[in-house]
Protein backbone atom coordinates (compact mmCIF):
# COMPACT_ATOMS: atom_id res chain seq x y z
CA UNK A 1 0.00 0.00 0.00
CA UNK A 2 2.73 2.47 0.99
CA UNK A 3 4.67 1.60 -2.17
CA UNK A 4 1.61 2.37 -4.35
CA UNK A 5 1.05 5.73 -2.64
CA UNK A 6 4.75 6.58 -3.00
CA UNK A 7 4.77 5.70 -6.71
CA UNK A 8 1.53 7.64 -7.31
CA UNK A 9 2.95 10.68 -5.50
CA UNK A 10 6.21 10.43 -7.42
CA UNK A 11 4.35 10.19 -10.74
CA UNK A 12 2.16 13.20 -9.88
CA UNK A 13 5.27 15.20 -8.96
CA UNK A 14 6.97 14.17 -12.21
CA UNK A 15 3.98 15.28 -14.28
CA UNK A 16 3.90 18.61 -12.43
CA UNK A 17 7.60 19.17 -13.14
CA UNK A 18 7.20 18.27 -16.81
CA UNK A 19 4.23 20.57 -17.26
CA UNK A 20 5.77 23.50 -15.38
CA UNK A 21 7.70 24.66 -18.47
CA UNK A 22 4.43 25.03 -20.36
CA UNK A 23 3.08 27.59 -17.92
CA UNK A 24 6.02 30.02 -18.06
CA UNK A 25 5.07 33.55 -19.05
CA UNK A 26 6.34 35.00 -22.30
CA UNK A 27 7.78 38.35 -21.33
CA UNK A 28 9.47 41.33 -22.95
CA UNK A 29 11.36 44.18 -21.32
CA UNK A 30 13.63 47.03 -22.37
CA UNK A 31 17.25 47.08 -21.29
CA UNK A 32 18.31 49.99 -19.13
CA UNK A 33 21.95 49.08 -18.47
CA UNK A 34 24.52 47.72 -20.87
CA UNK A 35 22.47 48.48 -23.98
CA UNK A 36 21.30 51.76 -25.46
CA UNK A 37 18.38 53.16 -23.45
CA UNK A 38 15.80 55.40 -25.03
CA UNK A 39 18.07 56.07 -27.99
CA UNK A 40 16.10 57.64 -30.82
CA UNK A 41 17.74 55.40 -33.40
CA UNK A 42 18.01 52.08 -31.54
CA UNK A 43 16.46 50.45 -28.48
CA UNK A 44 17.32 47.09 -26.94
CA UNK A 45 14.73 44.56 -25.79
CA UNK A 46 14.94 41.14 -24.17
CA UNK A 47 12.16 38.77 -25.14
CA UNK A 48 11.20 35.16 -24.69
CA UNK A 49 9.26 32.50 -26.53
CA UNK A 50 7.88 29.05 -25.80
CA UNK A 51 6.76 25.91 -27.54
CA UNK A 52 3.18 25.70 -28.73
CA UNK A 53 2.72 22.55 -26.61
CA UNK A 54 5.07 19.75 -25.53
CA UNK A 55 4.86 17.31 -28.43
CA UNK A 56 6.66 13.95 -28.58
CA UNK A 57 8.37 15.37 -31.67
CA UNK A 58 11.48 17.33 -30.69
CA UNK A 59 11.60 18.86 -34.18
CA UNK A 60 8.03 20.19 -33.81
CA UNK A 61 8.83 21.62 -30.37
CA UNK A 62 11.94 23.43 -31.62
CA UNK A 63 10.17 24.73 -34.72
CA UNK A 64 7.19 26.20 -32.84
CA UNK A 65 9.41 27.76 -30.15
CA UNK A 66 11.84 29.32 -32.63
CA UNK A 67 9.07 30.70 -34.85
CA UNK A 68 7.44 32.10 -31.69
CA UNK A 69 10.72 33.89 -30.94
CA UNK A 70 10.68 35.49 -34.39
CA UNK A 71 7.01 36.42 -33.94
CA UNK A 72 7.71 38.00 -30.57
CA UNK A 73 10.64 40.01 -31.95
CA UNK A 74 8.28 41.39 -34.59
CA UNK A 75 5.51 41.97 -32.04
CA UNK A 76 7.76 43.83 -29.58
CA UNK A 77 9.11 46.03 -32.37
CA UNK A 78 5.65 46.96 -33.65
CA UNK A 79 4.24 47.37 -30.10
CA UNK A 80 6.81 50.10 -29.43
CA UNK A 81 6.08 51.95 -32.68
CA UNK A 82 9.30 50.80 -34.35
CA UNK A 83 9.76 49.19 -37.77
CA UNK A 84 12.93 47.09 -37.89
CA UNK A 85 14.79 44.71 -35.60
CA UNK A 86 18.05 42.76 -35.48
CA UNK A 87 18.99 39.81 -33.28
CA UNK A 88 22.04 40.71 -31.17
CA UNK A 89 22.12 37.96 -28.49
CA UNK A 90 22.72 35.12 -27.91
CA UNK A 91 25.64 34.40 -30.21
CA UNK A 92 24.12 31.94 -32.63
CA UNK A 93 23.35 31.41 -36.30
CA UNK A 94 20.77 34.23 -36.49
CA UNK A 95 22.74 36.89 -34.57
CA UNK A 96 22.87 39.83 -36.97
CA UNK A 97 25.46 41.65 -34.85
CA UNK A 98 27.79 38.65 -35.29
CA UNK A 99 27.34 38.79 -39.07
CA UNK A 100 24.27 36.65 -39.79
CA UNK A 101 22.86 37.42 -43.23
CA UNK A 102 19.39 36.19 -42.30
CA UNK A 103 16.83 39.00 -42.29
CA UNK A 104 13.53 37.55 -43.52
CA UNK A 105 10.93 35.35 -41.87
CA UNK A 106 11.41 32.73 -44.58
CA UNK A 107 15.20 32.72 -44.04
CA UNK A 108 14.81 32.47 -40.27
CA UNK A 109 12.39 29.56 -40.51
CA UNK A 110 14.63 27.76 -42.98
CA UNK A 111 17.66 28.22 -40.71
CA UNK A 112 15.95 27.53 -37.38
CA UNK A 113 13.35 24.85 -38.04
CA UNK A 114 14.46 21.25 -38.07
CA UNK A 115 12.82 19.23 -40.81
CA UNK A 116 12.64 15.95 -38.93
CA UNK A 117 13.58 14.09 -35.75
CA UNK A 118 15.25 11.37 -37.81
CA UNK A 119 18.83 12.68 -37.62
CA UNK A 120 20.51 11.39 -34.44
CA UNK A 121 23.33 13.92 -34.84
CA UNK A 122 20.91 16.78 -34.15
CA UNK A 123 19.44 15.46 -30.90
CA UNK A 124 19.17 18.31 -28.35
CA UNK A 125 20.45 20.86 -30.88
CA UNK A 126 18.44 23.40 -32.75
CA UNK A 127 19.71 24.29 -36.19
CA UNK A 128 20.20 27.92 -35.11
CA UNK A 129 21.77 27.24 -31.73
CA UNK A 130 19.00 27.12 -29.12
CA UNK A 131 18.93 24.07 -26.84
CA UNK A 132 16.24 21.69 -28.14
CA UNK A 133 15.57 20.35 -24.62
CA UNK A 134 14.25 23.68 -23.38
CA UNK A 135 10.60 24.67 -23.79
CA UNK A 136 11.66 28.34 -23.68
CA UNK A 137 14.10 30.44 -25.69
CA UNK A 138 15.11 34.05 -25.38
CA UNK A 139 16.91 36.71 -27.36
CA UNK A 140 17.99 40.33 -27.28
CA UNK A 141 17.02 42.49 -30.21
CA UNK A 142 17.83 46.01 -31.27
CA UNK A 143 14.74 47.74 -32.66
CA UNK A 144 14.75 50.79 -34.92
CA UNK A 145 12.46 53.40 -36.44
CA UNK A 146 14.59 53.52 -39.58
CA UNK A 147 16.46 50.67 -41.17
CA UNK A 148 20.08 50.78 -39.99
CA UNK A 149 22.78 50.96 -42.62
CA UNK A 150 25.41 49.17 -40.52
CA UNK A 151 23.47 46.11 -39.32
CA UNK A 152 21.26 43.73 -41.29
CA UNK A 153 17.70 43.90 -39.96
CA UNK A 154 14.25 42.39 -40.34
CA UNK A 155 11.22 44.43 -41.41
CA UNK A 156 8.85 43.74 -38.48
CA UNK A 157 5.64 44.20 -40.49
CA UNK A 158 6.92 41.97 -43.32
CA UNK A 159 7.74 39.26 -40.75
CA UNK A 160 4.24 39.51 -39.27
CA UNK A 161 2.60 39.46 -42.71
CA UNK A 162 4.60 36.37 -43.73
CA UNK A 163 3.81 34.47 -40.53
CA UNK A 164 0.11 35.36 -40.78
CA UNK A 165 -0.03 34.31 -44.46
CA UNK A 166 1.53 30.92 -43.60
CA UNK A 167 -0.76 30.51 -40.56
CA UNK A 168 2.27 30.51 -38.23
CA UNK A 169 1.29 33.62 -36.21
CA UNK A 170 0.11 32.46 -32.79
CA UNK A 171 -2.42 34.14 -30.54
CA UNK A 172 -0.15 33.67 -27.50
CA UNK A 173 2.53 36.26 -28.25
CA UNK A 174 4.02 38.48 -25.55
CA UNK A 175 1.99 37.99 -22.38
CA UNK A 176 3.59 40.74 -20.33
CA UNK A 177 5.44 43.90 -21.37
CA UNK A 178 7.75 45.02 -18.58
CA UNK A 179 9.22 48.49 -18.69
CA UNK A 180 12.80 47.65 -17.74
CA UNK A 181 14.83 44.47 -17.44
CA UNK A 182 16.41 43.80 -14.06
CA UNK A 183 17.00 46.43 -11.40
CA UNK A 184 16.17 50.05 -11.99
Amino acid sequence: MKKTVFISTLMAFGVAVLMSGCSSKVVSCEYKNGYPKGDTKQRAFWLSAKENWRSPSAAYNVKTRNIHLLQNASEVTLHHGLKYFSFVAPNNKVNNKQGSLINTAEGFIEACSPVTDANPLTVFNSPCGYDARSAMADAVIYAYKEQPYDLLSYDAQAVKDYLVSKELWRSDGIEEYQQWCGKK
